[in-house]
């Protein structure tokens, strides 16, 4: 009788669960957005200097989670992300896979120049250098809209280790007002481990 309890038991635990173990954070993915709480983007427009400052870097992570033979309640996140500015003047970044770049939402907003991102820089593309005002950057992300639109920021370029290094609005362009390499680490961030079976 021992014997049949024991084996219901672990034939009803078998059955009914399981652990799904989730793939370490790839901790690469930080160096294109390489900025730390406090740390400031600051874009130069002639002599304009916007200044956006780092207020929330996160990471929500699932390490595993319990998946029941009768329901998913789960699945592996990976993804980050980071605020900079205030409701005025923001810079807003979320990438939705910890494996592709080019899978992220990216927003500016600045309300002194009437400048900001629309819902279209849906264009991304990976090149190896690229070269602005003269200092040629490698390993970049350009994200771009269909359209050169004047009061909106049409154009992003990201570059791996330094973050953000130009925005473009009508016919104007932002640039970085440093060109140095940054580095940050999974530490650097609010880690956010998700359960999503909760």
């Amino acid at each position: 009788m021992k014997k049949l309890i024991f084996f219901a038991i672990v034939s009803y635990l078998v059955f009914t669960s399981c652990t799904h173990h989730c793939a370490d954070f790839n901790a690469d993915i930080l160096s294109w957005m390489p900025y730390k709480v406090n740390d400031t983007i600051s874009l130069k427009k002639n002599n304009q200097i916007i200044k956006f400052v780092v207020t929330n870097t996160f990471i929500n992570h699932t390490d595993k989670y319990s998946k029941s033979s009768m329901r998913k309640c789960g699945e592996c996140d990976n993804y980050f992300g980071l605020e900079a500015g205030d409701a005025n003047t923001y810079i807003y970044y979320e990438s939705f896979s910890d494996q592709d770049i080019s899978q992220l939402s990216f927003k500016i907003k600045d309300n002194d120049m009437s400048a900001n991102t629309y819902d279209g820089l849906k264009n991304k593309t990976l090149l190896s250098s690229i070269t602005i005002d003269t200092v040629t950057y490698q390993d970049v992300l350009v994200l771009s809209g269909d359209a050169i639109l004047p009061n909106n920021i049409w154009k992003v370029v990201l570059a791996k280790n330094k973050g953000v290094v130009a925005a473009y609005y009508g016919d104007s362009i932002m640039i970085t007002q440093k060109n140095m390499i940054k580095s940050t680490s999974v530490e650097d961030y609010n880690l956010v481990n998700v359960d999503n079976c909760k």
